[in-house]
């Protein structure tokens, strides 16, 4: 990649001054610089399901593949490897779990479908003349959570009407022994307007104001 020629706004040359102080122009140059020259690929767990693979391959060791297959980097198949660690351990020649290609430009991918609180591995592999995978980079085993508990949901509050008691509710099939607080209601007055009066976050007056 190269960097750009024409100097940030606002440098002079290769320098800029904050006041009296002189500051070197690199620390205002917000090119991105992604070759880093080592060999590294690492996973990352977004989600149950889901990895996001990052990876960067050293110039010697792109020269030493090039040199292997006597083809260009830019030549070569790619493709990014998931193997279940488990099965990988007990056989070597365990098959992936899921395949993906990659472009000989690229240097980061998600991968989804996975299963949720599995133990996976990541190849960056190429092909030989015979068609056989190739890895070029390994990642370190990467484990992804099972997924969420359904019950994690489930409401934690669980709201009555005027004047009813909870013992008569039911939540998840099982009965609310304790009993509600009930507030004053006049009995001559079952059917008080409650949705007028309480929005949720307010007590409404009868004037049309809110008390909080």
């Amino acid at each position: 990649m190269g960097w750009p020629e024409d100097p940030a706004s606002g440098l002079n040359g290769t320098n800029a001054r904050l006041g009296n102080t002189e500051l070197d122009a690199s620390l205002f140059d917000t090119s991105w610089r992604n070759r880093w020259q080592i060999d590294r690929l690492v996973v990352l767990v977004r989600d149950p399901v889901t990895i996001f693979i990052y990876w960067d391959v050293s110039d010697s060791r792109r020269k030493l593949i090039c040199e292997h297959f006597q083809s260009s980097w830019a030549s070569l198949p790619f493709e990014l490897q998931v193997f279940d660690a488990p099965s990988l351990d007990a056989n070597h020649d365990s098959a992936p779990v899921r395949r993906q290609t990659a472009t000989p430009q690229q240097t980061r991918a998600y991968i989804h479908e996975l299963a949720p609180g599995g133990t996976f591995i990541v190849d960056l592999t190429t092909k030989t003349i015979y068609g056989k995978p190739f890895t070029i980079l390994r990642s370190e085993p990467v484990f992804t959570p099972p997924l969420p508990n359904p019950q994690c949901g489930a409401p934690r509050a669980l709201f009555a009407k005027v004047g009813e008691q909870r013992d008569g509710l039911w939540v998840h099939g099982h009965r609310m022994t304790a009993s509600v607080a009930t507030p004053t209601v006049s009995r001559e007055d079952p059917g008080t307007p409650y949705a007028e009066q309480f929005d949720g976050y307010t007590v409404r007056t009868a004037g049309g104001g809110a008390k909080a």
